[in-house]
């Protein structure tokens, strides 16, 4: 699959799968919190899950989700490194990476973030961070603006 099979996939429905792993976090939440789709599912769409206004992994990863700090946070702040989403049954899938002016998105195994697990932030960090850097090296890295992947230039 490539980005362009993925990009035009952003609007398919079907059950949408969210992994995110946020610092900081209320006591006994999850490291890596998952959102398995069904019929409370979060997302009914990819685009949704990557540009979401307050629960997308774009505002995620730049702090801003209200809902993340509101719900799941310790502090004032929500601070989520990175975020996966996917179609459930898809090959790929795409991970997001916290970044200074817009998150980088690159395409990983959809079944390397379904088995992920950690309970410890290191653990997650350097799993995640291994990941990327695997999809980064096998299918390059886009930003996330508000509402579009492009190439950086």
């Amino acid at each position: 699959m490539t980005w362009q099979q993925m990009l035009s996939s952003l609007d398919s429905h079907g059950v949408v799968e969210f992994g995110i792993h946020q610092m900081d976090l209320k006591s006994n939440t999850p490291k890596w919190r998952r959102h398995k789709g069904g019929a409370q599912s979060r997302f009914n769409t990819l685009r949704n899950s990557l540009f979401s206004h307050d629960k997308g992994a774009r505002v995620a990863c730049l702090g801003r989700s209200t809902y993340a700090k509101k719900v799941y946070a310790a502090g004032f702040n929500s601070v989520v490194p990175y975020v996966g989403t996917w179609l459930q049954g898809a090959q790929l899938a795409f991970l997001v990476r916290a970044a200074a002016a817009e998150p980088e998105v690159t395409l990983v195994p959809a079944a390397a973030l379904n088995a992920l697990q950690g309970d410890d932030h290191s653990s997650l960090l350097a799993s995640l961070g291994q990941l990327f850097g695997v999809g980064a090296q096998e299918y390059g890295v886009r930003l996330l603006a508000s509402g579009e992947v492009y190439l950086p230039r």
